[in-house]
């Protein structure tokens, strides 16, 4: 190996590591290509979709009473009363509280017993479609990010939320911890997704600037 100084210098040791996993385990991005034959993955985002203004809003309130809570219309008008416009081009977080709560334990994050790939049902908050649809009709977002697996809730089979957003182009961002930590508005995100060739799914690092 050779040091700055351009010394050769002969090492007794040293680490390396291989890894193996699946593109949706941990914070993931779920690009438009995820459904739509043609569209963006994860690799073919422009960088202007990649560092974005940021919303986040809370229903952990909710979710408390309800495992199941869905995030409404009027929870993000509730916000744009308070907060302005969500920011155009921007990052919508939804902070249910679950990550928070139970990340770590996976039959509690998933709301279920250790079967649930097979075929079990699950409990956990998600995106109502209605906002789902009131989002990309009224407003112009790039990306919207939960803290729970998915943007559809648990007992979703027909993952609407999911669909209607891809299909405007709007990516996903899942499993995302730390929400609670960002202010309401006015932080910046930065994605920076695994660059996998044609994968419409790639785990990314998620990271905020707070003013």
């Amino acid at each position: 190996m050779f040091w700055q100084d351009g010394t050769h210098h002969l090492l007794k040791s040293y680490q390396s590591e291989t890894i193996e996993l699946g593109t949706d385990g941990g914070t993931h991005m779920v690009s438009p290509a995820f459904l739509l034959k043609g569209r963006a993955t994860a690799a073919r985002l422009p960088l202007d979709r990649l560092f974005l203004p940021m919303a986040v809003v809370d229903v952990s309130h909710h979710v408390v009473r309800d495992p199941n809570y869905q995030l409404r219309i009027v929870d993000i008008k509730r916000w744009e009363d308070m907060h302005g416009k969500l920011p155009q081009g921007g990052l919508l977080m939804v902070n249910t509280g679950w990550s928070k709560r139970f990340w770590g334990d996976a039959s509690k994050y998933f709301g279920t017993d250790k079967n649930y790939r097979k075929g079990k049902s699950m409990n956990y908050p998600g995106i109502h479609p209605e906002a789902a649809q009131w989002l990309v009709s009224q407003r112009r977002l790039f990306a919207v990010g939960i803290d729970t697996p998915a943007v559809d809730h648990g007992l979703s089979r027909k993952y609407e939320s999911q669909q209607i957003l891809l299909s405007a182009n709007v990516y996903l961002i899942n499993n995302v911890d730390h929400v609670w930590a960002l202010p309401p508005a006015g932080a910046t995100a930065f994605v920076f997704p695994m660059k996998i060739k044609q994968a419409a799914v790639v785990p990314i690092r998620l990271m905020a600037l707070s003013p």
